[in-house]
């Protein structure tokens, strides 16, 4: 009653996919999504790593219930920790560190991403400023900056 298909095995090889998909520019300090002529503006490769960047440091790992994983995963969710580091009285270089580790530790998961150096926190308040550079596996070194 139903065809019988033969297949044979191996035959088919497929090149890994390294393209992180489609991104659109997004303003962060605006809080919106960037259009022209009423459509969205697709990121180039660059732009996409540095939103990322900001996305992930920018927000609170545990927070959000969208980025929760399961308990024996919790270690992998989205985002860092150091809202408990913020406005407590800590030796500065033992915030700074423990900010460096963070982001070192999450950002190297992204697969254009090859190390990160230069590392400058300072706090202003509440707010922390935190620039390092990020070195890409196509050699390329761009410097981010990112206010929490």
């Amino acid at each position: 009653m139903f065809p019988i298909i033969e297949v044979e095995e191996n035959l088919i090889t497929q090149e890994k996919d390294e393209s992180i998909g489609k991104t659109y520019l997004f303003d962060f300090d605006e809080g919106e999504f960037i259009l022209k002529d009423g459509k969205l503006v697709i990121a180039n490769e660059l732009q996409a790593i540095e939103m990322w960047i900001r996305k992930v440091i920018s927000t609170e790992k545990f927070k959000f219930k969208i980025y929760e994983k399961p308990e024996e995963e919790k270690d992998e969710e989205y985002g860092i920790t150091i809202k408990n580091l913020i406005g407590k009285k800590l030796p500065r270089e033992m915030i700074q560190s423990e900010i460096k580790r963070e982001i070192t530790k999450v950002l190297l998961e992204h697969p254009n991403i090859e190390k990160l150096s230069d590392f400058e926190v300072s706090q202003d308040g509440l707010k922390v400023i935190i620039k390092f550079k990020v070195s890409l596996v196509d050699g390329t070194v761009m410097t981010q900056e990112v206010i929490r």
